[in-house]
């Protein structure tokens, strides 16, 4: 009998070992915590334990878990109650149709309709077998989901709260019937209601997925605007500068008249405020399109003051873009590189930009030193910057581009070297 008990205990643990590491995938991003996971574990497991012995499948037993799932989930891992709720919810609900579908399972294999009754009213071998199999389905299903399926999201609709709700007054409805006949028929009505259940988490996901990307796009829009409207002040710098230029003959007229007239004090002063006009010549034509060569000229310079050697190799090209996009892309680019070469000792610190037009296609490769390897989040490359919580947003700029313009990203690299080859085909 005790060995039973024990043994129980340890399924009910590992149910809620597995629905507090269900809560946290899909919640947050962060480590296992195995020590407060353990902990909470026991302890949740120990009171539906006590609840199991007065009534297997109660109503109460039900409460402690997803209370209990949830608070773990809060209280370690600092989960959002709202949300920790939620998905502790609909993981039991995961696991009542596992339950009852291995009843079925075993009422039909074994042609016992009272299956359900069998099992909760006291121990044995008959219950024990149920309760692997129906833990080694939850097993399995959880190790499919959590590589296939689970991903960040957030709970943001009431729609996600009224599925539970209806979710729990349809299962307790065919737990009833469960509990009075168990046949062919009902283990057809739980397969399908497992169907459902996993047919709604991927809906979830997917449009949970669908507006994350979304929202990410649409700070990668208000992020590239902001980066063009600094891009067209430069350009409009530039373009003041020319005039300028244009008219220092007049200036040094001026200047001559006062110098002949012997007013050194007036020449002096207007020479200083001549200095203070000056600017930046005009750009280098590298690839004949104004704006990027501003752009690549504005970055070269940035990169040089920190002690960068920057070699630019460059056709003429012609690109089927915004100039917002264009900014975007090509000062990502440059920006990545020279955050790289930050890591790399002084005198070794160097990019090289390459240009190709052939055949109406463009070809650009960016490549860099760099002092270390970079770090790497699942597929996703995770910037060296301080703040972190920026981190990663140059890179979906340039592939969120690229993805638009139908193009070819590939990236390079090594301790030493990084570099990015993109490619656009007319």
């Amino acid at each position: 009998m005790i060995g039973f008990q024990v043994f129980e205990w340890a399924l009910s643990f590992v149910e809620v070992l597995l629905g507090i590491l269900t809560t946290v995938k899909v919640a947050t991003e962060g480590r296992i915590r195995w020590n407060g996971s353990l902990i909470v574990s026991g302890i949740v497991a120990g009171v539906a334990w006590v609840i199991n012995q007065i009534q297997l499948f109660s109503f109460a037993a039900t409460i402690v878990g997803i209370v209990g799932i949830a608070l773990g989930a809060h209280w370690v891992y600092r989960v959002k109650w709202t949300d920790a709720f939620v998905i502790s919810s609909a993981y039991l609900l995961l696991i009542y149709a596992i339950d009852f579908l291995t009843v079925s399972i075993f009422a039909v294999l074994f042609g016992k309709a009272d299956s359900a009754y069998q099992i909760t009213k006291s121990y044995s071998f008959f219950r024990l077998s149920a309760s692997i199999v129906s833990k080694g389905i939850l097993f399995t299903v959880y190790w499919g989901i959590t590589r296939r399926i689970l991903i960040k999201a957030e709970i943001r609709s009431w729609k996600a709260y009224l599925g539970i709700i209806i979710g729990f007054l349809c299962v307790y409805y065919l737990v009833a019937i469960t509990f009075l006949q168990a046949d062919r028929k009902i283990l057809l009505i739980w397969s399908l209601v497992l169907f459902v259940i996993f047919l709604s988490g991927y809906s979830f996901f997917q449009y949970s997925g669908y507006i994350k990307k979304k929202d990410e796009l649409k700070f990668v829009e208000e992020r590239n605007k902001l980066l063009t409207e600094n891009i067209q002040n430069t350009i409009q710098s530039y373009r003041n500068n020319q005039i300028f230029y244009h008219d220092l003959k007049n200036h040094h007229l001026v200047i001559e008249k006062y110098l002949e007239s012997q007013e050194y004090e007036k020449a002096t002063e207007y020479m200083k405020i001549l200095r203070t006009m000056e600017q930046e010549t005009t750009p280098k034509i590298w690839t004949g399109i104004e704006t990027l060569d501003i752009l690549i000229e504005c970055k070269k310079k940035a990169a040089e003051e920190e002690g960068i050697f920057v070699t630019i190799i460059s056709d003429q090209i012609h690109l089927k873009m915004e100039e917002q996009e264009m900014v975007a892309l090509f000062g990502n680019l440059f920006d990545n590189a020279i955050e790289s070469c930050r890591n790399v000792d002084e005198g070794k610190r160097w990019i090289r930009i390459i240009f190709r037009m052939i055949n109406g296609m463009v070809f650009l490769k960016v490549s860099n030193s760099s002092g270390k390897m970079p770090s790497i989040n699942g597929e996703e490359l995770v910037s060296q910057k301080d703040n972190h919580n920026l981190h990663g947003w140059g890179v979906k700029s340039i592939k969120a581009i690229v993805e638009k313009y139908e193009g070819d990203m590939q990236i390079e690299f090594n301790r030493e070297i990084f570099s990015v080859r993109i490619s656009f085909f007319d």
